[in-house]
């Protein structure tokens, strides 16, 4: 089955890709301009920050990678302050807005909240859900 991810804050891969381009020859540009410079002057150091930030961008592109705000997996529910390990799960409650995930035998419920999702991403977290419930069976139902 495939794992489903949201993420928000991503861009496309097209931008990506341009910004990757762009600011490693941003960065590479500066760096030979401003090593070539003979003097400490204005010039110098208006490279020095053209290389600056290409670098801060070519990291922003690659490195420094938002997480995604929900992914779910065969074997695990994540989000931002909960992870869910399916092996644990009993029961599932499927509510308009959130999800209640009842583990170690009903005695321990953990909910996640999808109000912060758009309408289309809560319904195919819920399709998601009522799959692999059903793959794993695991009781679920609607609140």
């Amino acid at each position: 089955m495939n794992d489903l991810i949201i993420n928000y804050n991503q861009p496309s891969k097209a931008t990506k890709w341009l910004y990757i381009i762009l600011a490693s020859l941003v960065t590479g540009v500066s760096i030979v301009l401003c090593v070539m410079e003979p003097a400490y002057d204005l010039k110098f150091f208006l490279y020095l920050f053209y290389a600056l930030t290409g670098a801060i961008v070519l990291l922003r592109n690659t490195v420094w990678q938002p997480a995604p705000i929900l992914q779910i997996t065969n074997n695990t529910v994540e989000a931002k302050k909960i992870k869910i390990d399916w092996t644990t799960v009993s029961k599932v409650n499927i509510g308009l807005a959130y999800i209640v995930f009842f583990t170690n035998g009903e005695q321990k419920q953990q909910k996640l909240d999808l109000s912060e999702l758009l309408y289309k991403d809560i319904k195919e977290v819920k399709s998601k859900l009522i799959e692999l419930c059903e793959y794993k069976n695991i009781p679920y139902h609607n609140d």
